[in-house]
């Protein structure tokens, strides 16, 4: 009998993650009852804060628990996955395969009422675990790739010949493969200078995706397994929604949000249908509905990026230039530092107004002083405005 444990780097890792996790909760948690502490959270806030601090203590705790009590035994009649609050055991004769999801390995019974046995790479002798199932079992993802592939080849709509349908079948893989690429290239562009045909093409790339997958006699996909037979073109929606949405959030700043929601959601409800209409969105497996939630966020990244970019970018009014009093400055630390100014009332605001700025720009603004600000109205009526320069940096 062997027993693996969770490697002792990552023990360490969450350890430390789950220890700041839980002081910075508990903190917030007792701070109201702190006295003499500067800026304690408002009353109404803290009864948002106090349960989502306890829920997130909760969960610190149960990981601890998961990674310290956590191991996968095997001996030579079955393997048992024991965890915090469970144990499941599978004997060598239930074992249908394997597939790997990511880094975990995924065992599965013939019993679909039996639970599948879940392996992480962070466990200790995962390599060894890994090997002993590649030479004992099928991989069910191959396999179901090479059912899918015979059945494209005997499928007598997609042609006369078995040749035939092999020259369609590729044909769509290359189609797919070219798709992607020349959406990552465009989202690329997009991203980082931004200009009217970039952006133009970075948003029709999405919708030519739909087409293409209309076209394809069932061939080609919006989603499939990394195995599957069937090529998908999800890369190309997801680099053009990720150029689309960078774009938008880093270079500009939208002044009213509220005209913003009307072609969001427009443009969100019209991706839908288009997608509903190639049968994107499966709800029959597990898998399946973590997908189509994917795929939702995807479109709404894409409405998002594509609106903004498509108001701002396209937008070549001379802008109005205002001299707004800088409040107050501070820096948030993290994995790259983001620079925020805090601004006085300006064009009709009533309140003071917090926004995120290039370092150069942060450097060159003191406390009390005013900054720039230049204000278009969009080509959706939806204003923006940009900050110490008349139009937008450039990503270069």
């Amino acid at each position: 009998m062997k027993a693996y444990t969770i490697k002792s780097s990552q023990k360490l890792f969450i350890c430390l993650i789950a220890a700041m996790v839980i002081g910075l909760f508990g903190w917030l948690l007792v701070l109201p009852f702190i006295p003499n502490v500067n800026h304690p959270p408002e009353p109404e806030s803290y009864w948002i804060l106090a349960p989502f601090s306890v829920i997130m203590i909760i969960l610190m705790v149960y990981l601890l628990c998961q990674v310290y009590k956590s191991k996968v035994i095997m001996d030579d009649e079955e393997i048992v996955l024991v965890s915090a609050f469970s144990r499941r055991t599978l004997s060598f004769d239930e074992i249908r395969g394997y597939r790997f999801t990511g880094k975990v390995l995924l065992v599965e019974p013939f019993d679909r009422s039996k639970k599948k046995i879940k392996i992480s790479s962070s466990y200790e002798g995962y390599d060894e675990i890994e090997n002993w199932f590649v030479h004992s079992y099928p991989n069910l993802d191959r396999e179901e790739a090479e059912m899918e592939e015979r059945e494209i080849l005997m499928n007598p709509v997609l042609g006369k010949t078995e040749e035939e349908r092999a020259v369609k079948l590729t044909k769509a893989r290359k189609t797919a493969k070219v798709l992607n690429w020349i959406s990552g290239l465009i989202a690329v562009w997009a991203f980082f200078l931004g200009d009217i045909p970039a952006v133009v093409a970075a948003i029709l790339i999405p919708l030519v995706a739909i087409i293409v997958v209309k076209l394809s006699e069932g061939l080609i996909k919006i989603t499939a397994k990394r195995e599957s037979a069937f090529p998908s073109v999800m890369p190309a929606i997801l680099s053009s929604t990720m150029g689309l949405g960078m774009r938008g959030m880093i270079f500009y700043n939208l002044f009213d949000i509220h005209e913003f929601w009307a072609p969001m959601w427009c443009t969100t409800l019209l991706y839908l249908i288009l997608l509903i209409s190639v049968k994107a969105f499966r709800f029959r497996k597990k898998n399946d509905i973590v997908l189509s939630i994917m795929l939702l966020l995807f479109v709404l990244g894409y409405s998002y990026g594509s609106v903004t970019c498509l108001n701002c970018s396209l937008d070549n009014s001379v802008p109005k230039k205002y001299s707004v009093v800088v409040l107050g400055k501070r820096i948030s630390k993290g994995k790259s530092d983001t620079y925020y100014i805090k601004l006085a009332p300006w064009a009709g605001l009533k309140t003071s107004d917090e926004i995120d700025v290039p370092r150069k720009i942060y450097e060159i603004t003191s406390t009390g002083k005013t900054v720039d600000l230049f204000l278009r109205p969009g080509v959706l009526k939806i204003s923006w405005f940009t900050v110490g320069q008349p139009f937008p940096k450039s990503g270069l």
